[in-house]
This record gives structure tokens, sequence and C-alpha cells, in this order.
């Protein structure tokens, strides 16, 4: 089984998150306790930055493979000026990404510009398309009220 870690997980919607992969039968790793990393401790297994203290992450800090990162997609987390840079790191060691959108988010917010670049999944708040994206391994890209999200136009370098 893929290991769960949670971006930021100490926001107010970290005990949902944790009930919701629960019920998508892909419980959080070490979910019973939120670990403080050192202050010289990476943000991601291998990463030369050091944590930021929002930006813990749960789990164990060992190597990124098989891990899933979950990640709730509110506001102020598709607003940070860090994210990009965070989920890049965490794809470039080997991290799936899975967004999900909280409850009451419209279709029209915003996707992290990492998340478009670099695939992962965004699923709506329940537990049936969470369980596909994680435990399935499925790519599932949906808007917040469950809908199909529209493909989004890949970005092409110049040779």
């Amino acid at each position: 089984m893929a290991k769960v870690r949670i971006y930021k997980p100490k926001s107010e919607t970290d005990a949902a998150l944790k009930e919701l992969l629960e019920q998508a039968g892909c419980p959080v790793e070490n979910n019973e306790k939120i670990e403080e990393p050192a202050e010289d401790e990476p943000l991601i297994a291998g990463s030369s930055e050091p944590v930021d203290e929002e930006d813990e992450l749960v789990g164990d800090g060992e190597a990124c493979d098989p891990e899933i990162l979950v990640i709730v997609l509110s506001d102020d987390v598709c607003a940070s000026e860090t994210i990009d840079d965070d989920l890049k790191k965490a794809v470039n060691e080997g991290c799936r990404v899975v967004g999900v959108w909280p409850k009451g988010t419209s279709d029209d917010a915003p996707l992290p510009k990492a998340i478009k670049k670099y695939g992962g999944s965004e699923v709506p708040w329940n537990a049936a398309d969470l369980g596909e994206a994680i435990c399935g391994g499925k790519k599932i890209h949906k808007l917040p009220s469950g809908a199909i999200r529209p493909a989004v136009e890949t970005e092409r370098n110049c040779c």
C-alpha cells in the first residue's frame, strides 16, 4: 500500500481530510501524530531547502517512492508563493500528487500551476474519487462539483 502524506497537515481541514482518507481506504501514514521536523530537515526527502513551519508533512521523511502527497486545494494553499516549488520537488522525487477540492469550492477556483504542468489528480471532497485516485492509481481530473475538468493546454518547450 502506498504511503499517504498530507501537505500542510496543521490546517483546519486536517481532521476531516484524515477521516475522508480513512473512508476511501487510504489511511495516512503515521496519522496518530504529526511529526515536527527539525529546523534543518528538508520539506521533501532529498530537498536542500529548510522546512518552513507551515509546510510540515505527515510521515517519516523516508524517500518518496511510493508516496502520495495529498493536498487540500484551498484558496490559501493555491495562492501560496511556495506551492509550485513544493509540488515540483515532490514530483521530481517520485511522489504522486493528489489534490482534493474542499467542500464549497466553486468550479472556477484556480489550480496550482505545478498540478497543471506535472499532472497528478484533482478530485472533489468524496471518498470514492479520492480512493480511486490514491489506492486505485487512476489519474482523475475533476472540478469541485464533480464534473470532469476540461483538458489543460500542455505547455510546450522549444528545443
